[in-house]
Order: C-alpha cells, then sequence, then structure tokens
C-alpha cells in the first residue's frame, strides 16, 4: 500500500482525521479507505504511528470524485476522468456510461439471481460490496428501486408475493436495520425520526431513508409501519427528535392532506419533511401545508433535512 509521510508543518498546518473528512464531505470511512486501497484515488498522508491525515486539497478531491460517483460514473473509470482535459468530457463522459449501464446491469442480474436462490451470503456481499465503492442513495437508485421495481411486477404478473419477497424484505431488515443502528450510536448529528405515512405500508424505503440520513452524519430512529400521524406527533415529542422524515410512494388520502399533515406541521416546532413519489402525486397541494416536500432520491431528502437542522 503506498504510503505518504506527513508534511513536516504537520502541527501548524491544517489537517483532518479520517472522521472529520467523512463528517466534512458525507463520504464514510469504510468508503474512503476502498477508494484508496483499492483504486489509489486519495493518497492521504501518514503520521509516524501510519493515521491517515488529509489535507484541504484532499477534501476537494474527494468532492470531485463524489459529484462523478453521484452521477453513478463506476468507481474504476474516476482515475480516468480526473485526469482528462476538459474538452476530452463528452467522449469520456460517454464511455464512463456505457460501462456504468453495463455494470449496475451486472449487479441487479446478479441480485435477482440471489434472492431468486435465496442466496443470502451472497445478497450481502454484493450489497455490502456497493455501498462500499458508492453513496447509498446511489446503491438505491442505480440496484434496489430497480430490483424491488421488477421483482414486484413479476411478483404481482404471478399472483406470488410470499417467500422471495419475504425472503429480501427480511433480508433488508437486518442488514439495513444493523448500519442504521451503528451509525447512530457513532454519529453526533441531528436525530431525524423516520416513519412511513399510514398509506404505504411498504417499510423499505423508510428503512434507505434513514441509512441515507446515517451516511449525511444524521443519527436516525426508526418507526413501524402503521402509525398514526397523530401517534407520530406524541412520539417525536417524547422522543426530543431534531426533525421527522416521513415517507410514501403512494397517494395520500384526503383526510391526510386537509387535517393530518396540517396538524402535526403545526403541533411540532421542528421540520417535517415528506419524502417518496408521493411528493410528485401531490405536488400542488404541499405547496399550501407547512411540510418540506423533498422528492424521491433518498440521499437529497437526508441532506436537505439535515441542512434544516443546521448540522
Amino acid at each position: 500500500m503506498p504510503k505518504t509521510d506527513a508534511p513536516a508543518d504537520v502541527e501548524t498546518g491544517v489537517f483532518y482525521p479520517i472522521r472529520e473528512v467523512s463528517r466534512i464531505t458525507g463520504v464514510n470511512s469504510v468508503t474512503l479507505r476502498a477508494w484508496e486501497r483499492r483504486y489509489g484515488l486519495i493518497i492521504p498522508f501518514r503520521t509516524g504511528k501510519g493515521h491517515r491525515l488529509y489535507s484541504g486539497d484532499h477534501i476537494a478531491l474527494i468532492k470531485t470524485i463524489t459529484g462523478w460517483v453521484d452521477r453513478g460514473v463506476p468507481v474504476g473509470k474516476v482515475k480516468a476522468l480526473l485526469h482528462q482535459e476538459l474538452d476530452n468530457f463528452n467522449e469520456s463522459s460517454s464511455d464512463a456510461d456505457v460501462d456504468l449501464d453495463e455494470e449496475w446491469s451486472k449487479q441487479r442480474k446478479e441480485f435477482i439471481d440471489a434472492v431468486r436462490s435465496f442466496d443470502e451470503p451472497h445478497l450481502d456481499t454484493l450489497y455490502s460490496s456497493a455501498l462500499k465503492l458508492y453513496p447509498v442513495e446511489v446503491v438505491t437508485e442505480r440496484l434496489v428501486r430497480p430490483v424491488i421495481d421488477l421483482l414486484s411486477r413479476e411478483w404481482q404478473s404471478q399472483g406470488v408475493m410470499g417467500m422471495e419477497q419475504g425472503f429480501m424484505y427480511s433480508y433488508f431488515r437486518i442488514a439495513v436495520g444493523s448500519r442504521i443502528y451503528h451509525a447512530s450510536q457513532r454519529n453526533q448529528g441531528p436525530l431525524i425520526l423516520c416513519a412511513n405515512c399510514l398509506e404505504d405500508e411498504n417499510e423499505l424505503y423508510s428503512w434507505l431513508q434513514a441509512l441515507s440520513v446515517c451516511e449525511s452524519a444524521g443519527r436516525a430512529r426508526l418507526l413501524p409501519a402503521g402509525m398514526s400521524l397523530y401517534d407520530i406527533g406524541i412520539t417525536a415529542i417524547r422522543s426530543k427528535c431534531d426533525a421527522v422524515l416521513l415517507s410514501s410512494d403512494k397517494a395520500l388520502h384526503r383526510e391526510t392532506l386537509e387535517r393530518e399533515l396540517p396538524r402535526l406541521a403545526r403541533i411540532l416546532r421542528r421540520p417535517v419533511a415528506i419524502s417518496g413519489q408521493s411528493t410528485s402525486i401531490h405536488r400542488e397541494e404541499l405547496k399550501y401545508i407547512d411540510i418540506n416536500a423533498l422528492g424521491n432520491n433518498p440521499g437529497c431528502s437526508a441532506r436537505e433535512l439535515l441542512g434544516d437542522c443546521k448540522i
């Protein structure tokens, strides 16, 4: 592994340990180490004891890399793109898009095969490996959501909604739940209460929202599906959370829009937000409620809400 000794003026310069860099950039330490070891994208300085130290230039580079990765560019292509001249950008980006489609298509097929064969170890390897290299929102949008959408259509057309669905959701409940728990214990950011609206009993997207909160240095607390907005409000008050993040991919009932959401926003003296496809379905109605409609991207939703909490 290449090592770069810390500069002689390390004590007078401004350098950051890996945990602080993760907080500043939103890239977790596991991913930073993977980018260093596998791809040589960032080579931090090292102290005499081997601890990583990052400069302001390192942080700027990480943000540039994150910009590429957020667009879905394969990590293996980023190093070449960083060295491209600006006038060669379009050609390089086009090549990356081709590789991108092939890479994610291959991962989706492997993921579906693992679900169909009830192969939990392989499923975990695929998901964990993707999360080490890409932000959770990229993994969600490029891998998890397409897989769920495809399998859901297949299950409905065949009238089969049992074993495979139960297996996949059970895996995500454990895998995502474990990551949320440990990140929430480690992070020092705002506490976000994550819950589903009654209209949508699918908890998976709420879990993924909570994971995005944790990846953005916040802390997440998940509530079970089936809770009324009134009960969610009581829980928010008693838990002393900093904000509430609701999720729904389905149309909301008129009672929810006209009475329950406005009441929740009124009684809670903290940000209340909603994400998922319901924000597109009810774009106009939500304009007149003191609720932050965050859209359908879990990572952007988490970062925007955490910003409202002045993280």
